[in-house]
């Protein structure tokens, strides 16, 4: 990033430049750096979702916590403004209590949402990462209502179901998946291959995923 900007010093986007800095700097835990350059980013382009929701998190890891609730306020204040991918950068932030009490805002909220289907989802995550799994599989099945084809939601109340010892359950939501046409995740194989996360935290919630899809009678390849 150093060098592009040496490079380009005029780049359109610079912005992007600057916020691409800010997520690596946040990788390595190097946070007040992170967060001095995302505000860089957002002084060239202060309306970008991504860049605010940077913001929140980064402060929060700060423990600023009163500048954290203004920039969410700011960030919740705009119309139209989504809330899953602000939910789903706590779970990617490792924090599971925050991405739960930011679903359950955005519900409360009732704003109209496209992807509301996708919060319930996000909080069942949050849920199973804390070991909540009767409150998650709860979750899940709140996401499916809204969305019954969503195949991720279809495997995590597999693997839930299975984690909460429901054998029999989680083998009858097996069947019903793998009997659907156009399933793109067949085996164990097929989930792997998407990678896993880099966050510990959803890299362990992963493994035990699969390995309770596994029990469930999910083949290997």
């Amino acid at each position: 990033m150093d060098k592009a900007v040496r490079l380009s010093p005029h780049d359109p986007a610079l912005w992007g430049l600057f916020l691409t800095k800010a997520t690596a700097l946040d990788v390595l835990g190097r946070d007040s750096e992170a967060l001095d350059w995302v505000r860089r980013s957002l002084a060239l382009a202060p309306e970008n979702q991504a860049a605010l929701r940077r913001e929140i998190t980064i402060l929060e890891k700060l423990g600023r916590d009163d500048e954290a609730r203004e920039a969410y306020r700011r960030y919740s204040a705009r119309p139209g403004v989504p809330y899953f991918p602000l939910c789903q950068s706590y779970l990617e932030a490792e924090r599971p209590e925050k991405a739960i009490d930011c679903v359950d805002e955005a519900i409360r909220l009732s704003r109209p949402d496209p992807s509301l289907s996708g919060l319930f989802l996000t909080k069942a995550t949050a849920l199973d990462v804390l070991g909540r799994d009767s409150e998650a599989l709860d979750s899940v099945r709140r996401s499916l209502a809204l969305a019954p084809e969503n195949q991720t939601a279809q495997l995590t109340e597999i693997a839930t179901l299975e984690i909460l010892g429901r054998d029999a359950e989680a083998r009858e939501a097996y069947q019903r998946y793998s009997a659907r046409p156009g399933t793109q995740f067949r085996t164990i194989a097929d989930i792997m291959a998407r990678g896993a996360p880099q966050a510990p935290a959803l890299k362990a919630l992963l493994e035990r995923g699969i390995e309770a899809l596994r029990k469930a009678g999910m083949p290997e390849k």
